[in-house]
């Protein structure tokens, strides 16, 4: 099959996928609603909102098959760690998704009738400031690359996110510390009192989480420092809290997430292959 390259898009349309789709349903609303107030003919809108509604299918079938095809990785990874905490587990590949129906065939070019239509737009002298930015026709800022500011510190930046019934403690290091062991600390519920967690080399460092019985929300602290040769070094980090919330307070955890965890944090789009889950 001839590989096609994509048309170039106006400034306004962000080029990340994500932001793309964000664009498009919007877009697909405006669109008729403004298009005839600034003499666009229903053939070019209705040309232009098939090609969005083709595109947005594409995009969602895209979306689907890569939270699967991670699923998928993460049980491969599973069935080839050699050193398992229980031989006895069985690693079950993910359950086959039910596809939803294939998107319809749409042109080679699907941008194109969408493209008409910003143009035609943007040649409106009449084109107002309010109407400009609800059709979302201006320009989109790059995103700007930045610095690992993880370089300027001698303490571990961390992050703290949520995924499949653990709190995930992300840290940067930079190259400077890269490979450092890191020593984790946590205040339950602002306690004002820090018990160590774990230490680790890893990136994701996955903590189990598990609600006092009747409890609907906690709020976790944690704070990180480099160990070597046994002592802390440098500097500890500036303490990073997290409100999780427990959405069925009234049912049992789930069962040790040393697979399901590992499993889901892929389709929240968080790297497995260096993570480390705090025993319970």
């Amino acid at each position: 099959m001839k590989k096609s390259l994509k048309p170039s898009l106006p400034n306004c349309v962000p080029n990340a996928e994500e932001q793309q789709e964000a664009w498009l349903e919007n877009y697909k609303v405006q669109l008729p609603v403004l298009g005839p107030d600034y003499g666009l003919s229903d053939a070019s809108i209705a040309a232009a909102l098939l090609a969005i509604n083709g595109l947005l299918a594409s995009l969602g079938m895209l979306r689907a098959i890569r939270a699967w095809l991670g699923l998928w990785v993460g049980c491969l990874q599973e069935q080839q760690y050699d050193k398992p905490k229980d031989a006895s587990v069985v690693v079950k590949w993910p359950e086959l998704p039910n596809w939803m129906a294939l998107p319809a065939p749409i042109t080679v070019n699907a941008w194109q009738p969408i493209i008409e239509t910003i143009n035609s737009f943007q040649a409106k002298s009449s084109l107002s400031q309010q109407d400009k930015e609800t059709l979302g026709l201006m320009p989109s800022k790059p995103e700007k690359r930045r610095a690992n500011s993880a370089e300027q510190y001698d303490w571990p930046l961390i992050q703290l996110g949520e995924a499949a019934g653990s709190m995930v403690v992300r840290t940067f290091r930079g190259s400077k510390y890269r490979g450092k062991l890191a020593k984790y600390v946590i205040d339950y519920n602002n306690s004002g009192t820090f018990t160590e967690l774990t230490t680790a080399v890893d990136k994701d460092v996955l903590v189990p989480i598990k609600f006092p019985e009747g409890a609907s929300i906690m709020t976790w602290t944690i704070r990180a420092v480099y160990m070597q040769n046994g002592n802390e070094f440098g500097q500890w980090s500036p303490p990073l809290s997290i409100v999780l919330r427990n959405s069925a307070p009234t049912v049992a955890p789930a069962a040790p997430v040393d697979l399901s965890s590992k499993l889901a944090l892929a389709v929240n789009g968080i790297v497995t292959s260096d993570s480390k889950v705090v025993a319970e």
